[in-house]
């Protein structure tokens, strides 16, 4: 259980990395061509890491259920998850729409009970509701002094990031079932990311595609380094839904506002503001980590 700990903590860190990078990359670009090529991205990333691994020469685990809720569970994280979650992240920021997106634990519980047959402790619950009651602070702390913002704006956001949410629940509730049946975690997250590409088709086709070309290199430093953290990421979280039950793992992982504010702060004062709701969202959010780290 130490070590999925340890790994749940390391999704937390990276994935909020990945939301605040995601933020520098879709500034001034359609996210959801942007999102397709940090997907590209994470995927170069995890094919290098799967041959080195030796999962590519583990051979094609074939055309089975494992596979194609692997897959299933890509897309959700990927191209639905994680496009709605950037796209809420454009109206609202990244503190915000990482926090709200964080109420995904409620969803993750709610399936690791009722479906997946897991067991969930006072201890567990209280320390889950912590860590969920503090992101819904940060996330109903508006940003301060940014004439632009309307309330049907920031509302568009926390309904963005709540329908990826529940995305990224199923996503790991998913991960759970079938994870085993691979060679490594790292190779389930191989080839949920390879089946996830392809399933941007549908919704680039549509898109501004000539507008790829105008992209800054900026953008792409970033749209790397989502790719980057992305994949380093959700392989911990991989790592963690093999050693333990979900009901631990994502309470735990989904602590990751607290580390999007900490960055967020430091290095983007200007465009996220730390009030009372996002001190009490932030304290909150650590002492519910530490109660299911210790429970754990």
């Amino acid at each position: 259980m130490d070590i999925a700990i340890v790994y749940s903590l390391g999704t937390a860190f990276f994935l909020a990395l990945r939301d605040i990078f995601g933020r520098m990359a879709m500034r001034g670009i359609d996210s959801v061509l942007g999102t397709a090529a940090t997907a590209f991205a994470g995927l170069v990333v995890l094919t290098c890491a799967a041959f080195l691994n030796g999962d590519l020469q583990a051979g094609w685990p074939g055309w089975g259920w494992p596979l194609f809720m692997i897959g299933l569970a890509g897309i959700l994280r990927i191209t639905v998850g994680r496009t709605t979650l950037f796209t809420a992240i454009q109206y609202i920021g990244a503190a915000r729409g990482s926090s709200f997106s964080a109420t995904n634990v409620f969803f993750a519980m709610f399936l690791g009970v009722f479906f997946l047959e897991e067991n969930l402790t006072v201890l567990l619950t209280g320390g889950a509701v912590l860590v969920v009651g503090g992101c819904v602070l940060v996330a109903m702390s508006r940003v301060q002094g940014v004439a632009t913002e309307t309330w049907t704006r920031y509302a568009a956001g926390m309904a963005l990031a709540l329908a990826s949410a529940l995305a990224m629940a199923l996503s790991a509730a998913l991960t759970r079932l079938v994870v085993h049946e691979f060679s490594s975690p790292l190779g389930a997250n191989f080839y949920a990311s390879a089946i996830a590409l392809p399933s941007f088709l549908p919704a680039i086709s549509n898109r501004p595609l000539r507008s790829v070309a105008d992209w800054s290199s900026r953008h792409w430093q970033y749209i790397w380094l989502v790719g980057l953290v992305s994949a380093i990421g959700t392989t911990c979280g991989y790592f963690a839904l093999k050693y333990a039950p979900l009901v631990v793992v994502q309470p735990i992982a989904q602590s990751r506002p607290l580390f999007v504010l900490l960055v967020s702060w430091i290095f983007l004062q200007a465009h996220e503001s730390v009030n009372w709701k996002v001190t009490a969202g932030a304290l909150a959010i650590v002492l519910g980590t530490a109660l299911l780290i210790l429970v754990g």
